[in-house]
């Protein structure tokens, strides 16, 4: 289930796919994808992301009140990541998704349970899942926390993919 401002005063509920949300988004607001843009990710160490637009984002997890930020990276030594449980994905692709993830206002939910999975996005052969293993419903700050631990399982399975 994702929450997602469609305009400035409209947010919007859907359930699905990020190709999903995009969709039900254009049909509340036609210029969604201009007034929302991809952000552009730059993954090296400065702290900073460059948008489309060309204006720089510095990467904080404390926000202020209605500023838009990006979550800090996060290191795949963060997560626990088996690499090689399922087939390879497109690399390109999973970076553009991964940035599509970091643009998305709202707060991905999802049901409680072992093993509670919803796809997140899926293009191209390359699906992003997040899965909740808690026994409770869990809703994360942002689809940025999503990003990070999709990058985190790149960077590790890129390199080492047994794990």
């Amino acid at each position: 289930e994702w929450q997602v401002k469609a305009t400035r005063n409209t947010t919007i509920t859907v359930r699905g796919t990020l190709q999903d949300v995009r969709a039900e988004a254009l049909k509340h607001n036609p210029n969604w994808g201009r007034d929302y843009p991809p952000v552009a990710i730059d993954f090296d160490d400065d702290n900073v992301d460059v948008n489309v637009d060309g204006t720089q984002v510095k990467r904080d997890t404390t926000a202020p009140s209605g500023g838009k930020t990006i979550n800090a990276k996060r290191a795949a030594q963060d997560f626990h990541i088996d690499c090689g449980r399922f087939e390879s994905v497109e690399w390109m692709e999973a970076l553009h998704e991964v940035g599509y993830l970091h643009s998305v206002d709202g707060k991905p939910t999802n049901g409680p349970g072992f093993g509670a999975c919803t796809r997140v996005s899926c293009a191209y052969n390359t699906a992003v899942v997040w899965c909740n293993d808690d026994p409770y419903k869990k809703s994360l700050t942002s689809f940025s926390q999503i990003a990070d631990g999709a990058m985190a399982i790149l960077n590790k399975c890129w390199t080492d993919p047994h794990g």
